[in-house]
């Protein structure tokens, strides 16, 4: 049964990740062009944007899965598999960094460093089964998603120490903490339309972060241009 419920809750995070991936992959091809021409300098120039790009999207599409993924398992699997929700909320939380996956184990792949990358998914995999049997024992069947949450952030620091160390590629500080901070701003429109019917409690906390970010964080159509600017 359990595994029932936490192969519906992977299915709803593959999908939103598979999105979020999508829509990083329009600028991906410039990243391997240049590293392919030894152009360092400007994926580190756009790499600063790049993840403000990333953290717009993926922050509320964690957010909505967390606290709405009794509503969206309701409407895509029916109430049966209800019980799915603590599992998707648990794993909705991978959604913030993998965008950053996608990027970063591409350009360590872009770089021909494959045996970097096999290293990784070894280490996952041989922390998969004891990290497994300890959440299990202290949280019970849910410490399997527990499990999979810390080897996904495990991975992408491993990605993350890659990149910096051999492209020079560092998360700006600031950057993450406006980032994090717009975050919990939209949290909050969330909590307030909570009463409303799905997706209106959605819709209206996503305007309302648009136009907060938009104004007070960054200005969105200057990070489209300047990414734009760097890729021309």
């Amino acid at each position: 049964v359990f595994v029932g419920f936490y192969t519906i809750a992977s299915k709803i995070q593959s999908v939103a990740s598979s999105v979020l991936n999508t829509i990083i992959s329009t600028v991906f091809p410039y990243f391997v062009d240049w590293l392919n021409k030894g152009e360092i300098n400007k994926i580190k120039k756009i790499h600063d944007y790049f993840i403000s790009y990333i953290l717009f999207f993926s922050i509320p599409f964690a957010i909505i899965l967390f606290f709405k993924s009794k509503a969206i398992i309701s409407i895509l699997f029916g109430n049966q598999y209800l019980e799915a929700e603590i599992i998707l909320k648990i794993l909705s939380l991978i959604i913030i960094k993998i965008p950053l996956d996608f990027i970063y184990y591409n350009l360590i792949i872009a770089k021909g460093d494959i045996k970097y990358a096999s290293k990784i998914t070894l280490l996952t995999a041989v922390l998969n089964i004891p990290l497994d049997i300890i959440f299990v024992y202290f949280f019970g069947f849910i410490g399997v998603a527990l499990s999979t949450l810390v080897l996904e952030y495990i991975k992408t620091l491993c990605y993350y120490i890659y990149v910096k160390q051999n492209f020079g590629l560092k998360i700006n500080v600031e950057t993450l903490l406006k980032q994090i901070f717009s975050g919990l701003v939209f949290l909050l429109f969330v909590l307030i339309t909570q009463p409303l019917i799905f997706p209106v409690d959605v819709i209206i906390p996503g305007v309302f972060y648009i136009i907060y970010f938009h104004l007070f964080v960054m200005d969105i159509f200057e990070i489209l241009k300047k990414i734009i600017n760097k890729i021309k």
